[in-house]
């Protein structure tokens, strides 16, 4: 139900001056000159102060260029000069969800829907920010309107599914989460529905059905993985199976199955150094009485959270309590100086190598872990050159004999894809270090 595609169908003015800012503004996207865009983009707005479209572009720049408050504006003068367009409501409803501002999108979402009864978006935006201040059971009234005007939607039907479930329906928290499985039975649907089940811990024995779904799909998907065919789709396995084995630990963590839930954990944490795996790992240690092995894992959940977009801040806050918990007293983490969480996620990302060739050379390849079936652990089984020295371009072989310590999920079978810097160094040797998954958008 995205907005930004409408904004492209806006007219535009009929000032011709104003039309060739806005299109300056374009040359200067083209270009990639945020200041440019900025800059002809007001002065389009200047000249015509009721060009909607350019307003809307305009908040959308901000909102790019980390300027929440000058984006709000540009939507709100959007919404003033034209209050009969739905677009701009969405744009400056979406910008306040996202900020977190959701009492203020509330009143938003109602003026849309007062003036486009059918549209979708205004109800599913009122649920989706009274979902925010926890005002479950009136979420789900206005999810259930939106999903009544889009029964198309998934997603709709998982927010609502996640709705009734947090306002203690659970019945129709089920209906509503098979019905989004039975318009989207993808592997990601298949996950988030588990975890959103196992994180309620409600119908337990399903979300372990739906999670084992997940990582069965996606790890069978990741057999048909070559690095000569590499494409962007498949960047994104290695995320998802992250994400898979983290719910299907969760799952068992929620269950009392602790040893099945720490293999799928570990392994998620090692692959992924998310915050929330390492949190959920610090959970269960916790769990396990394993008081120092929680709190490292919480040090490390707390060193990880600033550097990872979309985190809820009360998320942070509530490992932060579960890391005092354990040692009451103690004096609170300091995330700018955590050089031990530092130098464990550097280790973790750093496979050690023989010397590969003499004084100082780099390059970037990709390279295929899958299972070692000789012990617990992965091996290389495929190495792609992309770009830097050529003396490396022979390293295939070295990388094909190293061992990369992910002690590996129990019953996977998994092809894990991973871009890497491939470094020799004249006094520390050669050393594979690992990007992490999420932050690898390109095959070139």
């Amino acid at each position: 139900m995205s907005y930004q595609d409408g904004i492209w169908n806006l007219p535009y003015s009929d000032n011709p001056e104003a039309v060739r800012a806005y299109d300056e503004a374009r040359n200067g996207y083209e270009r990639h000159d945020l200041q440019a865009e900025i800059t002809s983009l007001k002065r389009a707005v200047e000249i015509d102060p009721k060009f909607t479209r350019a307003w809307l572009w305009l908040g959308e720049i901000y909102m790019f260029a980390r300027q929440p408050e000058q984006a709000l504006q540009a939507y709100r003068k959007a919404v003033n000069v034209d209050p009969q367009e739905a677009l701009s409501y969405k744009a400056l409803g979406f910008a306040l969800v996202g900020l977190r501002k959701f009492d203020e999108a509330i009143p938003v979402w109602q003026e849309l829907i007062k003036i486009a009864p059918n549209d979708s978006g205004g109800s599913a935006g009122l649920g989706i920010s009274l979902f925010g201040l926890k005002r479950y059971g009136e979420a789900a009234s206005a999810l259930e309107t939106a999903v009544k005007l889009s029964p198309q939607f998934a997603g709709l039907e998982v927010q609502l599914g996640s709705a009734f479930l947090r306002a203690g329906e659970e019945d129709k928290a089920l209906a509503a989460y098979q019905k989004a499985i039975e318009l989207d039975p993808s592997p990601w649907m298949f996950n988030n529905v588990g975890y959103e089940l196992a994180d309620g811990n409600k119908k337990l024995p399903i979300a372990l059905e739906y999670a084992e779904k997940a990582v069965g799909q996606e790890e069978e998907a990741s057999q048909k993985l070559k690095l000569s065919e590499l494409g962007i789709e498949e960047l994104a396995h290695t995320s998802s199976l992250a994400a898979f084995w983290d719910t299907l630990g969760w799952v068992h963590f929620r269950m009392g199955n602790l040893d099945q839930a720490e293999k799928y954990l570990k392994s998620a944490w090692e692959l992924s150094q998310d915050w929330a795996e390492a949190d959920h790992l610090g959970q269960l240690y916790e769990r396990q009485h394993k008081k120092q092995a929680a709190a490292r894992m919480y040090r490390l959940a707390l060193y990880r959270f600033p550097q990872q977009a979309n985190r809820e801040p009360e998320e942070m806050e509530k490992t932060r309590a579960r890391l005092q918990n354990l040692f009451p007293g103690s004096a609170p983490v300091n995330l700018r100086s955590d050089t031990e969480a530092s130098t464990e996620v550097n280790r973790l990302r750093t496979i050690k190598l023989t010397r590969l060739t003499p004084g100082t050379e780099s390059a970037e390849v990709f390279v295929v872990f899958a299972p070692d079936p000789k012990s617990s652990f992965l091996r290389i089984a495929d190495v792609k050159f992309i770009s830097g020295s050529e003396k490396l371009k022979s390293a295939g072989t070295a990388l094909k004999s190293a061992t990369f310590q992910i002690p590996f999920s129990f019953g996977g079978h998994a092809r894990l894809l991973r871009r890497g810097i491939l470094g020799c160094y004249q006094y520390s040797g050669c050393s594979l270090t690992l990007l992490n998954p999420a932050d690898v958008h390109s095959v070139n």
